[in-house]
């Protein structure tokens, strides 16, 4: 049996959303297969 260990508040905290580069390359992704995919933020 497995155990699993969440995130401390320490790692979770340091999390940061780098949005406008997300949505450049899903743009860039989407320009060359003719795709429409939004990012999940």
């Amino acid at each position: 049996m497995s155990q699993r260990i969440g995130f401390s508040d320490f790692t979770t905290s340091g999390r940061v959303n780098y949005k406008d580069v997300v949505d450049e390359i899903y743009d860039e992704i989407n320009k060359q297969y003719g795709t429409n995919i939004k990012a999940l933020y």
